[in-house]
C-alpha cells in the first residue's frame, strides 16, 4: 500500500503556473517570499502588464539621469564660455593698452 502511495504521488507535478509563470513549488516559495521590489529587480514580474509598467519605470530613470547629464554638461560649457569670454576681454584689454603705451614713448 505504501508503495502504491509513492506511485500516486509521482503522479502529481511539481510544477504549476502563476499567472503565467510556470516555475517548480520551490522557485514559487522563493518568488513569494520576495519583497515586491526585489521581484520587480530580478525581474521576476509575474503580469505582463507589470513587467511593461517596470520597464517603462526604468526608461524613465534613464531618461531622467540622461536629462540631468547634459543640463550639468550644458551648465558646465556655458560657464566655460563666460570665463573665456572674459579672458578674451583682459587679453584684448592688456594689448590694447600696451599697444597705446607703445605709441606714446
Amino acid at each position: 500500500m505504501a508503495a502504491g502511495l509513492a506511485d500516486g504521488e509521482k503522479e502529481y507535478s511539481t510544477t504549476f503556473t502563476v499567472v503565467g509563470l510556470s516555475c517548480s513549488s520551490e522557485e514559487a516559495i522563493d518568488i513569494a517570499s520576495m519583497p515586491v521590489k526585489e521581484v520587480l529587480n530580478f525581474e521576476l514580474i509575474l503580469d505582463p502588464k507589470s513587467r511593461k509598467i517596470e520597464a517603462l519605470k526604468r526608461m524613465v530613470v534613464h531618461l531622467r539621469r540622461e536629462v540631468e547629464h547634459h543640463q550639468n554638461m550644458s551648465d558646465f560649457y556655458r560657464l566655460e564660455v563666460e570665463r573665456v569670454k572674459e579672458l578674451l576681454a583682459s587679453v584684448k584689454l592688456k594689448l590694447t593698452r600696451s599697444v597705446h603705451l607703445r605709441l606714446f614713448w
